[in-house]
């Protein structure tokens, strides 16, 4: 088994697939294993069955979780944010970075939801996904009445003008605890950037 004691597990670039998920899902789960607090699965081949499975650790206390470089998608984001609303106010998830997954516009709208019921998240990578206007609408407007978000990113999906000014309206009216918001990689305009 894995010891009680570990807190940081660094699995990276490792071919686990949704079985080793489900195997590593078991050891974690024992009630002699719950201290991990921070999970990087980066690169491990995992689908949605995987973050289906790693939605069960989100109830376990994880402060950060990395999933970047997989194959998850709205169905897989969907299983990780029902856990978060679920938690409501006791989640701790600090970090995500689902950042080079096929994420598109209704996982955004279900990470969204998760962020209105919950103050835990500080960081969320959306990078190089699939994500367009209508996950951006949402997004802002969660921020609009969350401030818990400190950094979101956003660069390399579909996010044209109209998404780019869903944010800065928000952060211009009713947001000033964002700190970093990369759009960078967008089809935005040159006049929208000024």
């Amino acid at each position: 088994g894995i010891s009680p004691s570990l807190e940081f597990l660094d699995l990276r670039y490792n071919e686990l697939g949704d079985e080793g998920v489900t195997a590593l899902s078991d050891a974690i789960q024992s009630d002699q294993c719950s201290g991990v607090k921070t999970l990087l699965l980066r690169n491990c081949d995992i689908s949605d069955q995987g973050a289906l499975e790693i939605s069960e650790f989100l109830t376990r206390g994880l402060y950060e979780l990395d999933l970047s470089g997989n194959e998850i998608g709205d169905e897989g984001v969907n299983a990780i944010t029902q856990a978060m609303i679920v938690m409501g106010a006791s989640c701790k998830t600090k970090y995500l970075d689902l950042r080079e997954n096929n994420i598109g516009d209704e996982g955004a709208v279900s990470l969204s939801l998760a962020m209105a019921s919950t103050d835990c998240l500080q960081q969320l990578n959306l990078s190089k996904n699939e994500i367009g206007n209508g996950g951006c609408e949402l997004l802002a407007h969660v921020l609009s009445k969350k401030t818990s978000l400190k950094r979101l990113i956003l660069h390399s999906n579909q996010v044209d003008e109209q998404g780019a000014l869903y944010f800065l309206d928000v952060l211009d009216y009713y947001n000033k605890d964002l700190v970093y918001l990369d759009l960078s990689r967008n089809n935005i305009s040159k006049a929208t950037r000024q």
